[in-house]
């Protein structure tokens, strides 16, 4: 998931360099789209593992939540040219991992 969250990134950075040059509007579509794209294949990874559906609370809590931490890593990543993106992950993903323990298989 890591590896799929940089590529976004690198995307998103490509995308938002070029839209800020030509006009904002469509900026934000891009985003909201790709946004929706990482939140469902994150639900749908959760179903499968929780035997939940795709729409139900849990797989759609944990797919926002691991949206926001991309982001907040990615901003935070912008923000400190000496940090490197894919540790900021781990660092973000492993504080939700903790924070949702119960909700695994079988847990």
């Amino acid at each position: 998931m890591a590896q799929r969250t940089l590529w976004e990134a690198d995307n998103l950075q490509r995308i938002t360099e070029e839209f800020t040059q030509k006009g904002g509007g469509r900026l934000v579509i891009a985003t909201t789209h790709m946004y929706a794209r990482w939140r469902a294949v994150i639900a749908e990874f959760v179903a499968k593992r929780t035997g939940a559906r795709t729409e139900d609370m849990i797989p759609q809590l944990i797919a926002y939540a691991a949206l926001g931490a991309a982001v907040a890593a990615y901003e935070q990543w912008l923000r400190d040219e000496g940090e490197e993106l894919e540790p900021l992950l781990d660092v973000a993903m492993g504080e939700l991992q903790r924070g949702f323990r119960g909700h695994e298989p079988g847990g």
